[in-house]
């Protein structure tokens, strides 16, 4: 029913990778809004408008970490590498 889509800055170089599912696309974000055109093209409609809303009501809080949690998270990702 979904499709995921793995997004990187710009800056973020991808290397060869494989993704193993149809469902899922990974890319830069600079090639995103593309993206999302041609499957909202070419993919039939499976929500409404409605329940696009409310997903991204719902989804939406979750992207609205201060700067603190955003550093964090750089901090921890930096630390991974």
């Amino acid at each position: 029913m979904f499709r995921s889509y793995i997004i990187f800055s710009e800056r973020y170089e991808l290397k060869k990778m494989f993704v193993h599912s149809p469902e899922v696309k990974v890319m830069n974000r600079n090639v995103l809004f593309r993206e999302v055109e041609d499957d909202m093209t070419y993919l039939p409609d499976r929500l409404s408008i409605l329940e696009i809303n409310q997903i991204y009501n719902e989804l939406s809080r979750y992207a609205l970490a201060d700067a603190a949690t955003k550093q964090a998270h750089i901090d921890a990702m930096k630390w991974r590498n």
